[in-house]
């Protein structure tokens, strides 16, 4: 199995998922057998891509490695979407201190550099 034609399965499933999605407002939307189904199919992907990965790694293809990091963020994503777990366009992301300070450092530097050239 290639990764193009796991790309293709998981848009495939990305679009099956959107009506169940719908305008639900996240965890108060029961899960129905169609969304059992695609959790099914979307955690058989998940394999495919980890082996796909595994492979990737023993060959030295950084790029194909990268591809299946991405391709799993995509499935772990659209899982947590259609059990209730995220909402459309949010975003959790958990810093630890020192990670949130020096990316407010790195912020307020470029904006100082942007403000010295204007």
């Amino acid at each position: 199995m290639d990764l193009s034609a796991l790309e293709r399965r998981i848009r495939a499933l990305e679009q099956k998922s959107t009506p169940l999605k719908g305008a639900s407002s996240g965890a108060s939307q029961p899960i129905t057998d169609d969304t059992i189904s695609l959790l099914g199919e979307l955690e058989e992907l998940a394999r495919e891509i980890r082996l796909i990965r595994e492979q990737a790694l023993v060959a030295g293809d950084n790029r194909l490695v990268l591809a299946c990091a991405r391709e799993f963020c995509r499935v772990a994503e659209l899982s947590a979407r259609l059990r209730g777990e995220i909402k459309e366009n949010t975003l959790h992301v958990h810093l630890d201190a020192k990670t949130a300070k020096r990316m407010a450092e790195i912020y307020l530097a470029r904006r100082k550099k942007l403000e010295s050239h204007e």
